[in-house]
């Protein structure tokens, strides 16, 4: 029999965001593992008490990480500001990999395990067709919340990355509701998806039990994109 684990979703530290908890909540259970949520604290010892208690962080999808996390000037294309939100993440990520402990992230959640391990971000995406204007790539639509359920673009996956083992494909359509992506990468990270466009679309390590992708793998109910929480371990390669 798999082992069931304890998977940690971190508080999104906003009130309303019950449903969008459950839908994580929900891929969990199907993937045949528990989750439970991880209130906001501001203190590091209970920060590692909380971690001492899971097999896995998850880190969600959300609203936008503070430009000024990753040494940006705030934009036009910003969300509101989290602060809680960010500063927990951060300190929960920067306690985990300490004691090694799994990471998964999704969506915001890649963005911000990049940032904590010192990488930057694309702040909106048109700056980066605005870099890339010399050697214009296709264009591709990131940002589709009215389509959160079905795969808007394809992916390419990296043969020998563990999402691809994992799912069983080099390609796949996924869905897409984000305008940052992640741009420099953190340290010990890798790419093993791109969008047609360059964007990277899933990170890896090969030093730290750190797996994400960009897209909401949550929403894509069913085989393959299923398997990620149940082998959710062996993603990581925890």
């Amino acid at each position: 029999m798999k082992d069931i684990l304890t998977i940690g979703l971190a508080d999104t530290c906003n009130n309303g965001d019950i449903s969008q908890q459950r839908n994580y909540a929900e891929a969990v259970r199907r993937g045949g593992h528990v989750a439970v949520v991880l209130p906001y604290t501001d203190r590091p010892e209970i920060c590692r008490q909380m971690l001492d208690t899971i097999d896995v962080l998850l880190l969600t999808g959300g609203g936008d990480l503070a430009a000024w996390r990753f040494g940006c000037e705030p934009s036009v294309f910003d969300s509101e500001e989290n602060r809680d939100r960010d500063s927990f993440e951060l300190m929960l990520i920067e306690k985990a990999w300490k004691i090694k402990k799994p990471i998964v992230g999704i969506c915001r959640g890649m963005q911000v395990i990049n940032v904590a391990l010192g990488g930057t971000l694309w702040q909106d995406l048109s700056f980066k067709r605005e870099a890339n204007k010399e050697n214009p790539l296709t264009f591709i639509e990131h940002q589709c919340p009215d389509r959160k359920w079905e795969g808007v673009h394809n992916v390419s996956i990296s043969p020998d990355s563990r999402l691809a083992s994992i799912l069983g494909l080099e390609s796949t359509m996924v869905n897409s509701t984000h305008h940052q992506a992640v741009k420099d990468l953190g340290r010990d990270l890798i790419p093993v998806a791109f969008s047609d466009d360059g964007v990277i679309e899933a990170i890896e390590s090969n030093v730290l039990p750190i797996a994400a992708v960009q897209w909401h793998n949550e929403r894509l109910v069913g085989e393959p994109f299923d398997r990620l929480f149940t082998d959710i371990k062996k993603w990581t390669r925890g």
